[in-house]
């Protein structure tokens, strides 16, 4: 009989010494395919880096979550919670940046028994599927965004060249009556015929009218750049007039320099004629 207690005993002993390991391994598969899939992390962009912290904190809202339910799965996520924050604070330490990975999903095998392992595996890859959504979205605003940037950009830069030109151009155009103001001044200080005093002071009239011209289409530039349209002024005028004053402006300078200097205008007839005859109609 002792014996065979004794065969009993050894035999139940080393079949579950035996059993314990296989059974152990398949006990924790679930576990480890769990553990896999946190560290397969995939990219889910071949650029925009970001930091992985996000990563981190899924990992602490389930440990937490599983620390609440207790059990087998409390017990794990400590040990869990325990290796992360000590890896955690590693990584900050280093100060390096990582690139934003999504966790894999787990395979999901046929069950019988559901369980709070079972639980947490759907979970996890409802979480996963919902990471790569939201990272999607996220990517295709950033574009958009950084599309409308682009475009405003540019649109910017055109119009900080625009107005650099006119600037240019403004400029360019002011000193013309300008110095017809002044050089008929000049004409005028040294004159005593009351008549060539008075023809000159006309085109100095003339030269500060055109002058306000030229500084309200400046003042105005902003508006008619808004509204892509330039008012004109329009009224009667003798060509021979202008004529007349383009030179009285330029006479002083002529004298000076001893040049010949004439006006001309140069045109079609027969377009200035079908001009006018439509203007009649």
């Amino acid at each position: 009989l002792r014996k065979i207690i004794l065969a009993c005993v050894f035999g139940t002993a080393g079949f579950i010494a035996i059993a314990i390991v296989p059974l152990a391994h398949y006990s924790v598969t679930p576990i480890r395919k769990l553990k896999a899939a946190t560290e397969k992390s995939i990219h889910p962009s071949p650029y925009h880096h970001h930091d992985d912290t996000h990563e981190g904190a899924v990992l602490e809202t389930l440990n937490a979550q599983n620390e609440k339910r207790g059990g087998i799965l409390g017990g794990i996520s400590k040990i869990v919670r325990g290796r992360w924050g000590l890896s955690q604070g590693t990584a900050s330490e280093d100060g390096r940046s990582k690139a934003f990975k999504v966790p894999g999903k787990v395979k999901e095998s046929k069950h019988i028994i559901t369980d709070e392992l079972t639980e947490l595996t759907s979970t996890f890859n409802e979480m996963a599927d919902e990471l790569m959504i939201q990272y999607n979205r996220l990517e295709e605003r950033v574009a958009e965004r950084t599309r409308e940037l682009e475009i405003s950009k540019k649109a910017a830069e055109t119009a900080n060249e625009s107005k650099t030109l006119f600037i240019a151009n403004i400029s360019h155009e002011l000193k013309t009556p300008l110095n017809g103001i002044l050089g008929m001044c000049a004409v005028c200080m040294g004159e005593d015929d009351l008549p060539r005093i008075k023809k000159s002071l006309k085109v100095v009239y003339k030269s500060g009218d055109l002058l306000l011209h030229l500084l309200n289409d400046l003042l105005t530039f902003s508006k008619n750049e808004i509204d892509s349209a330039i008012r004109l002024d329009e009224k009667e005028f003798s060509l021979a007039e202008i004529k007349s004053q383009i030179l009285t402006i330029f006479e002083k300078q002529v004298m000076e320099k001893h040049v010949h200097f004439t006006v001309k205008f140069i045109g079609t007839p027969a377009a200035a004629e079908t001009i006018i005859i439509n203007d009649e109609k």
